[in-house]
């Protein structure tokens, strides 16, 4: 069942990111507009929550969490608070470094390797598109 209501607030979290980004504007003179990357994402989220439901109703699967659902979601609120801090103060690379190797490490319980591997690979294509492909600063932080 707690799939099921996680599943419906992700799905509802998507619909409404996906209906204020429109208001930002998805097109502007040709280029993309500041709403359209939150308005895909918006989408993303609706679609594969519902597609998550969906195969849970289908498979008939109604358990409740685990204490290990409930430590990596744990894992997970830590990393996304500590990036939100630590983004002003580190830039980009290294909080994304820290916070990505932190979910990797502590909630899906990856080898140290793999997960540093994981994290440079996934801030390189970052780099790679926002910086060099969109022209986009990635936020450099004040210690960093």
């Amino acid at each position: 069942m707690s799939e099921r209501i996680g599943g419906a607030v992700l799905f509802c979290i998507g619909v409404y990111a996906a209906i204020a980004a429109v208001s930002l504007g998805l097109w502007e003179f040709g280029d993309p507009g500041p709403g359209l990357l939150p308005f895909a994402a918006g989408v993303s989220l609706a679609v594969l929550s519902a597609l998550f439901v969906a195969q849970h109703v289908a498979a008939g699967r109604s358990r409740g969490a685990g204490v290990g659902s409930w430590r990596k979601l744990g894992v997970y609120v830590a990393a996304l608070a500590l990036y939100g801090v630590c983004l002003p103060l580190a830039g980009f690379f290294v909080t994304t470094l820290v916070a990505s190797v932190l979910v990797m490490r502590a909630g899906e319980r990856l080898a140290w390797s793999r997960a540093l591997i994981t994290a440079s690979l996934a801030i390189a294509g970052a780099w790679l598109l926002f910086e060099r492909l969109l022209g986009v600063t990635l936020p450099r932080g004040v210690l960093f």
